[in-house]
């Protein structure tokens, strides 16, 4: 929330894209940019699970007049639960979060 207003912080999805689509954009007033990948969908494993048909994007990012390489992060998304996994990769270092346990509501 900036002066009262919800921001974006970045766009994870772009409607109506498919595997291979790309899109651009900013996050931090322009501080790092990325370049967006619809990397098709996929089963996905995690603690909570196996799931079908995950939603997988990749943002590749990058930071404005550098050679500094700030890596990527991927997004895995399922059909009418959300984010079940993230991985951030980079030279440095590789860190993933996984969903645990899913309940569905009442």
């Amino acid at each position: 929330v900036k002066e009262g207003k919800v921001q974006t912080i970045f766009k994870l999805y772009k409607i109506g894209s498919k595997k291979g689509d790309t899109w651009t954009g900013s996050m931090g007033d322009g501080a790092m940019e990325y370049t967006a990948t619809h990397c098709g969908v996929e089963e996905v494993k995690v603690t909570a699970g196996t799931y079908k048909d995950v939603l997988h994007v990749e943002l590749k990012l990058r930071i404005p007049n550098t050679e500094a390489d700030p890596g990527s992060l991927h997004f895995y998304i399922a059909p009418k639960i959300g984010m079940v996994k993230m991985e951030s990769k980079s030279d440095a270092m590789t860190m993933s979060m996984e969903m645990t346990e899913f309940k569905e509501g009442k």
